[in-house]
């Protein structure tokens, strides 16, 4: 809300500004289309997409000239523009792309080795704005002569930077991803050479575009292999993206130079790098845990991996809980709950519900590995139902838990009553396959065809894109 508000136009009616009013009545507008169309969890997706469609649709209005040109008055021998009826800033749409690129990490997970890079590249775009420039008496027109005959190249510096930074995200998944950011790149030089002055060249134009990709193209390289490779690769992507915002924050020779001295540059510099490297330290954490994942059969480089995982991450539950599927490689199918390798595996479930005592992953998959082993071991059946109502109590509506929890009542000996949480879970979510498929069991268990093949009908007809379900009701006798 703040960078909106710094970078959008100052639309006003009388002494009023309605620069609020588009993205406020789009993000409204969206969170109830969701939640009629969808359903009420998703309007707060609907919220902030419609917050970021109705800013940009803010921009796109035309602006008046007053705005265009900006104003400017001196104060302590420097003059500070202001933004007058319809200005905003001229990298507003880039600014509010970063925005728009942090939001869909954070709401779909795009992969990519952190999200928090963006927060480092949005702070270098606030510093790359000249809303406040050093100048003299005659600093108003030698700006604009500068502006007049200079290059411009801020929006394509920016937009290959954004560029390069989604090639780094993409590199890890080699070939097969370059069609996507060549799509992508191609149209942010496009959006950039909109934004761009004509005096442009087109040699110029492609050298600023092309620059920032070519310094990042040793950390593309060293991030297709885990381990100290895909640690380098990261402290290059580090670096790199401190150089571009030094770049952008410098004054460029087509604008005039940014109110703050390079002390305090220097300054905010050490102090933006301290506590991106404090927050970088996940990160480091989860590289080491991924290359624990790619080293099943090395145990002790597995061992170390984690070790330096659990150490820069302590409270990430994921990094020990989701280690597991690569230690049952090697725990032998009649392992009881006392072998050596199955208590390793139940430390790693304990130390990733300490970690986040609050999360319902860790005990919900300890609890399926814990239903998992009691076909091999009885000892197992009460440890697992204690973990089912741990992880139903911190998430209730969890229906993989629940369906899970029906299965481990069934083997139990309870039959009946897992038959009965089953059909109580179809009222639920009638859209969720699984449940159909293990109801169906369930009767095939009772030795009753008819009631399995009636719940796979039902389920064939509503959930009709599972192909499971029709294969199932294929199958029958």
């Amino acid at each position: 809300a703040a960078v909106m508000a710094r970078v959008l136009p100052t639309w006003r009616v009388g002494r009023f500004s309605i620069s609020w009013l588009a993205p406020l009545a789009g993000a409204w507008l969206l969170a109830l289309i969701a939640g009629l169309l969808v359903g009420w969890p998703t309007a707060a997706l609907g919220y902030a997409a419609g917050l970021l469609a109705g800013a940009w649709l803010t921009l796109l209005l035309p602006r008046s000239r007053a705005g265009a040109r900006g104003g400017a008055k001196v104060k302590g021998g420097r003059i500070a523009t202001t933004r007058l009826r319809g200005g905003g800033s001229r990298l507003a749409p880039f600014l509010l792309a970063a925005l728009a690129g942090h939001w869909l990490l954070l709401a779909f997970s795009f992969p990519t080795h952190a999200a928090d890079l963006l927060l480092a590249l949005i702070i270098g775009l606030a510093w790359a704005e000249p809303e406040i420039e050093r100048g003299s008496k005659r600093g108003p027109k030698r700006r604009k002569a500068r502006s007049e005959k200079g290059l411009g190249l801020t929006p394509l510096r920016l937009a290959a930077a954004a560029a390069a930074a989604f090639a780094f995200s993409l590199s890890a998944a080699g070939a097969r991803a370059w069609w996507l950011w060549l799509l992508a790149a191609a149209l942010l030089f496009l959006a950039a050479l909109t934004q761009t002055p004509s005096a442009n060249s087109p040699s110029q134009a492609a050298l600023a575009f092309a620059t920032p990709l070519l310094l990042m193209i040793p950390a593309l390289l060293l991030n297709r292999f885990p381990g100290i490779s895909a640690w380098f690769a990261y402290i290059w992507f580090w670096l790199w993206l401190f150089l571009q915002i030094l770049i952008l924050a410098s004054p460029p020779r087509d604008i005039a130079a940014p109110t703050f001295s390079r002390a305090r540059l220097f300054a905010s510099t050490l102090v933006l790098l301290s506590i991106s490297l404090l927050l970088a330290l996940p990160v480091f954490g989860d590289i080491a845990y991924k290359s624990a994942i790619l080293s099943p059969w090395d145990a002790a480089a597995r061992d170390r991996y984690m070790q330096r995982a659990s150490l820069l991450s302590p409270h990430d539950h994921i990094l020990a809980a989701g280690i597991v599927p690569t230690e049952q490689l090697t725990l032998p199918p009649d392992a009881a709950l006392d072998h050596p390798q199955s208590r390793r595996i139940i430390a790693l479930y304990e130390q990733a519900m300490q970690a986040q005592p609050l999360a319902p992953e860790p005990p919900a998959a300890y609890a399926e590995w814990l239903r998992q082993r009691a076909a091999v071991d009885p000892a197992a059946i009460e440890p697992a139902f204690a973990m089912f109502a741990r992880a139903l109590a911190l998430s209730p509506n969890d229906i993989q838990t629940r369906n899970r929890l029906a299965l481990l009542r069934a083997d139990a000996g309870d039959l009946d009553g897992a038959i009965a949480d089953l059909e109580a879970l179809l009222q639920v979510d009638p859209l969720y396959g699984p449940t159909y498929r293990n109801l169906a069991q369930l009767h095939l268990r009772r030795g009753d065809v008819a009631a399995a093949k009636a719940v796979l009908e039902r389920g064939v007809e509503l959930v009709f894109w599972w192909p499971a379900l029709s294969e199932a009701l294929a199958a029958l006798p």
